[in-house]
């Protein structure tokens, strides 16, 4: 019976496939998207880019957190659009549905601190909750303009890339003291004295090492299928470069270390000679430039032990133990000097002088062990939904998946030393390269290679999700 039930479902999800893909593409003739409706979704991604820069603090400081939720609402009105006009399908996928919950729940569990611990409104609905919804927002702004045609996907590749080369120049050119690098795109961290670590466009060391890290997850994401070109392989080179070079000792094993053992597997599979090679020359691009230029490295070399940065972290993990104990389960309600940021003299209690530069140590003070749990669920059905689009995808769809993996596993890393996700160069980054692994309309006709326990299986969760009003995808 099982075997019949394959044999007559194939050919029907092929004529359904195909049905489909006909109706899309007539429909895409007849009435077209509009050029101006993926130029909306690229202005949201160009925005998503330049939040993260130096310049966006120096020119916008005191209002760009007052332009963000215009954004917001401008990424909402073309979804809807989209969905009205187009016939886009509004979909709600499983990251974008954690934030949002993980959003609503922060609302809420500030707003059951307040009493306690005399925050307004303002402080709990502040920028560092607010830049959650706008990853959402963003996300899924990004996915219809990915919807309407596979080249979107390219062009977006290429204003990422093209982004990343450039503020990582700019590192490069800060650590080499090439021109006036230093002088005009500084970041805001104050450097302790005879200590320079490069920022490149954004403002901080960390998030230029992510940087470099998105890029190699980017280039070198495609070993999955197929063997690189010249110029990608020379891109992992530089991305690695540029990590070294911003000297975050935490992003050397959390993008250096994990992307090169990555890859090195991906081609393992296919390729063990080319394997060797490959490890070789790996080592030599980590190894050279600290060998040669031992001086401009010397931070990102120091060892962790007696790291004046590494046991103020501790101290104040140690202070956040009362807080934590305090209120277990609720957690003491978001604080956006605790969770970024140095404490003044307004703040409404003496845990928002501590800061605590740890995302999981974050989310247990602030949010208790309902946030732990949600925070737990989102992480693993982010994971779960996309080692579905690499197993389902084109190799295309599936190398963005590849990509959005291994930039998890980073971002994961990286919150050990630091509460990675409300930095907005983690965040938008992340939220539009996810947004990538979702298929295009042609796709979505294609995948009728799945089998029927799990079309079944997915079309029962989705209805009974549907009935409750949810349309996870």
């Amino acid at each position: 019976m099982a075997q019949r039930s394959t044999r007559t479902y194939r050919p029907r999800a092929l004529e359904q496939g195909g049905n489909l893909l006909r109706e899309r593409d007539v429909a895409k003739r007849t009435f077209g998207y509009g050029k101006w409706f993926v130029a909306w979704s690229y202005v949201h991604i160009i925005y998503a880019l330049f939040i993260s820069s130096v310049f966006f603090d120096l020119h916008f400081k005191g209002y760009g957190w007052a332009v963000t939720p215009l954004m917001i609402v401008s990424c909402l009105l073309q979804v809807i659009l989209g969905n009205v006009r187009f016939k886009l399908p509004t979909r709600v996928p499983w990251t974008v549905f954690g934030l949002l919950l993980f959003f609503g729940y922060s609302i809420v569990s500030g707003l059951l601190a307040n009493s306690d611990f005399g925050r307004n409104v303002t402080q709990v609905i502040g920028w560092h909750t607010v830049c959650l919804v706008f990853y959402a927002a963003l996300s899924l702004s990004v996915m219809q303009a990915n919807y309407i045609s596979e080249k979107h996907r390219e062009v977006i590749k290429w204003m990422i890339i093209i982004s990343l080369v450039i503020s990582g120049l700019v590192g490069l050119a800060q650590n080499f003291n090439i021109g006036s690098a230093r002088t005009s795109f500084l970041g805001l961290e104050k450097q302790p004295p005879g200590v320079y670590r490069p920022t490149g466009l954004t403002n901080y060391p960390s998030q230029l090492g992510f940087q470099g890290m998105v890029g190699m997850a980017m280039l070198g994401a495609p070993l999955m299928f197929r063997n690189l070109k010249w110029w990608e392989w020379f891109g992992l080179g530089f991305f690695a470069l540029v990590i070294l070079s911003a000297q975050y000792r935490s992003m050397y094993y959390a993008g250096i270390g994990l992307c090169l053992v990555a890859f090195g597997f991906m081609l393992y599979r296919r390729d063990r000679p080319q394997a060797v090679i490959y490890s070789i020359v790996a080592v030599c691009i980590v190894a050279l430039p600290l060998i040669a230029f031992p001086n401009r490295f010397v931070y990102g070399m120091k060892g962790a032990k007696d790291d004046p940065a590494l046991q103020a972290r501790q101290l104040a993990w140690q202070e956040a133990e009362p807080a934590m104990k305090l209120r277990p389960v609720t957690g003491i309600g978001p604080d956006a000097s605790l969770l970024l940021g140095t404490g003044t003299s307004t703040s409404p209690d003496k845990y928002s002088t501590t800061v605590l530069d740890n995302l999981y140590i974050s989310v247990r003070t602030c949010y208790g062990w309902v946030g732990v749990i949600l925070a737990a669920a989102f992480v693993v059905t982010t994971f779960l939904g996309l080692l579905l689009r690499i197993l389902l995808g084109s190799p295309v769809a599936a190398s963005w998946g590849v990509a959005s993996l291994l930039i998890s596993i980073s971002i994961l890393f990286f919150s050990l030393t630091g509460n990675s996700i409300i930095y907005t160069t983690v965040g938008c980054l992340a939220a539009v390269i996810f947004s990538l692994t979702s298929p295009t309309w042609r796709e979505e006709a294609e995948q009728s290679h799945m089998t029927d326990q799990f079309v079944r299986l997915r079309s029962s969760v989705a209805n009974g999700l549907r009935k409750l009003g949810l349309n996870i995808g």
